[in-house]
């Protein structure tokens, strides 16, 4: 069983804008700077997150992440725990993982996630590349009971599938 942090897997969750004014919005991406959980390709594993500890990286703008002003940032992550993830109810994510499947490049995992008081089956699907293995998966914010961020009378929202992308040693997928 391995232990781990946010040292060692990067997470990170990715929205993209709709809505009449998504012109003058932004694609967002968020990093999980802090997490805990133990790895096993034998055993259940499980991660858990902090949901106060989400950080805005910026929007993504053409495969990059450009860091918004501190006010502009501040006025997202203010949304985001009070109106969105109401973290203040909700402090924590699990992920709780029973299979970890692999075949030749590919890798597959399978588990429950839980999130916003409810718990959904979740698989994280990707492929190992060089030192890692990249992950991912797509979540419907409303499966989750959240009602997924809009302003101006609805003209911009947020999709409400967001996608969840996770990046951990390859090393991982070889040693218990």
């Amino acid at each position: 069983m391995i232990q781990f942090t946010a040292d060692d897997v990067r997470c990170r969750v990715h929205t993209r804008k709709q809505g009449i004014l998504s012109k003058i919005a932004h694609d967002l991406c968020f990093s999980v700077d802090k997490l805990t959980g133990q790895w096993s390709l034998t055993a259940p594993g499980e991660v858990t997150v902090p949901v106060a500890d989400l950080r805005l990286l910026g929007a993504e703008q053409g495969g990059e992440i450009v860091p918004f002003g501190r006010g502009d940032e501040r006025r997202i992550i203010e949304n985001l725990h009070r109106d969105v993830l109401h973290s203040h109810r909700f402090p924590a994510v699990r992920y709780r993982w029973t299979t970890v499947s692999q075949s030749p490049g590919q890798v597959r995992v399978d588990g429950a996630l839980s999130l916003h008081g409810v718990t959904r089956p979740v698989r994280l699907l990707g492929r190992v590349s060089g030192e890692f293995a990249e992950l991912s998966t797509e979540l419907d914010q409303r499966d989750y009971g959240i009602k997924p961020f809009r302003a101006a009378m609805g003209a911009l929202k947020v999709d409400p599938v967001v996608r969840v992308t996770v990046r951990l040693p390859a090393a991982w997928l070889s040693a218990d």
